[in-house]
């Protein structure tokens, strides 16, 4: 059996020909957490209901301490739509995962999110302990400013009346594959969230312009995200 093994920040992804039919899948060997057997349940949900995401083929099983789950390979489709329509149709592809994902109720839970998406986290201090180093967020001193902004955006957020719905939680263009303007697949369903749906809508379009790093240079490509973000 060929064995291909990449590692991705606490992530083992190894692809395999296995089985009679001698298809591609891949394995994904992670550290545990109380949130991913929702993460996966939401995954299988949204196949089912024929969204586009590879096919779950193993749901979650320990591994030597970790959780493993294992999904069918999507080959690389193709070029993405140009970015005068990359945003309308990302958006509408946002809107109909949160259409077609279960209700929030009815899975196991997707706590907490994400630390990148975690503004809803349930410690004391205002930032989230995030899972790629080990620091304290909230000993740092400066920039004073990004306190403030960031203590009000969270506090618009918390006072949100909606009911919180499903969505992808790491709406990035390296984990949407597109051939021209049909979406093939959307990866990463480790980041999986429950939050109100504004909030799913502003982080994706962050998210769609390739984050901080794209923020400065394509403002107007984020607004177009949200913009065309419509549910019936």
């Amino acid at each position: 059996m060929g064995l291909t093994t990449a590692i991705e920040a606490h992530h083992y992804r190894r692809t395999s020909n296995i089985g009679s039919d001698g298809r591609e899948v891949v394995v994904k060997v992670r550290p545990r957490g109380s949130r991913l057997a929702g993460c996966a349940v939401v995954h299988r949900a949204l196949w089912t209901a024929g969204f586009a995401c590879p096919e779950p083929l193993v749901d979650l099983q320990p591994l030597n301490g970790y959780a493993a789950t294992a999904e069918a390979l999507v080959p690389d489709a193709g070029q993405p739509p140009p970015d005068s329509e990359l945003a309308a149709l990302s958006a509408a592809a946002l809107a109909r995962l949160v259409e077609l994902a279960p209700d929030p109720g009815s899975v196991p839970s997707l706590a907490p999110s994400p630390s990148w998406a975690g503004w809803d986290h349930p410690g004391p201090g205002l930032w989230p302990a995030p899972e790629d180093r080990d620091v304290d967020l909230n000993s740092c001193q400066e920039p004073r400013w990004l306190d403030r902004v960031a203590a009000a955006v969270r506090g618009r957020l918390r006072r949100h009346a909606g009911n919180p719905v499903i969505g992808h939680g790491d709406w990035h263009p390296e984990n949407l594959r597109w051939q021209g303007p049909q979406l093939i697949a959307v990866h990463d369903w480790d980041s999986v969230i429950s939050q109100p749906e504004p909030a799913i809508a502003g982080l994706a379009s962050f998210l769609g312009i390739g984050g901080l790093c794209g923020m400065l240079g394509r403002r107007p490509v984020a607004a177009r995200v949200r913009r065309p973000y419509r549910r019936p």
